[in-house]
């Protein structure tokens, strides 16, 4: 009986580390070139202070800022006037994957955009 608890527990520690790990990001986890899994053409880019989007041809930039609180990141879009946009962010260690929410415009759905870093 006391092999079958043990090794029950063995599996429930392998199953609960190999379960999705997606968390709020560090900073340093962000800075680089992270390209969707979707699209090529369609990639952001971060430094320490700067965030930048493109898609295609046409390249957007904005100011960002991390709240961990709320798990959001904040863009404050270079645009006239100003825009600020707050939204869900959180990346996936493992597989070092980071997931935006609502990045994308789109009037029936918040978008859901993955990203990889290359």
């Amino acid at each position: 009986m006391k092999k079958y608890f043990i090794l029950f527990t063995m599996l429930m520690i392998i199953a609960i580390s190999a379960c999705k790990k997606e968390k709020f990001p560090k900073p340093d986890d962000l800075i680089g070139t992270w390209y969707s899994e979707k699209d090529s053409n369609y990639y952001v880019a971060f430094t320490s202070n700067i965030f930048s989007l493109t898609r295609g041809n046409e390249t957007s930039t904005a100011r960002y800022t991390l709240d961990k609180d709320k798990k959001q990141i904040i863009l404050d879009w270079d645009s006239n006037p100003p825009n600020r946009v707050s939204t869900k962010i959180t990346y996936n260690k493992n597989n070092q994957t980071l997931t935006i929410y609502g990045l994308s415009i789109s009037q029936e759905n918040q978008s859901v955009d993955v990203f990889k870093k290359r």
